[in-house]
């Protein structure tokens, strides 16, 4: 969809061009994120002593990070600014990365 690898934005063109995409993804992301935030369920999880799992969200816990991974093709990447290192994987829904693509 034409996300920059280098900085995690999406174009302008990309939202013009595939509206009928991006327009549905981010209203349900936006509507279940505002769900975890009455739940109480963090955007982010550490899952290891220094090792996080985080979603589209994550960028609002105001931390530093070590690196993302970012295997997202639909949504901008927040935590580009207070990242140390950045890695674009881009997968759809239910794909994962082959480990090749995670070891670059």
């Amino acid at each position: 969809l034409g996300k920059n690898p280098s900085s995690g934005a999406v174009p302008l063109w990309s939202y013009m061009l595939f509206v009928g995409f991006h327009l549905p993804t981010w209203l349900y992301t936006s509507l279940h994120h505002l769900k975890d935030k009455a739940m109480k369920i963090p955007a982010a999880t550490e899952v290891e002593p220094g090792w996080w799992v985080g979603g589209r969200y994550a960028a609002g816990l105001g931390r530093t990070w070590g690196g993302v991974i970012d295997m997202t093709c639909e949504f901008p990447e927040g935590c580009i600014k207070s990242t140390e290192a950045y890695l674009l994987v881009p997968c759809w829904d239910g794909v994962p990365p082959t480990p090749e693509a995670l070891e670059r």
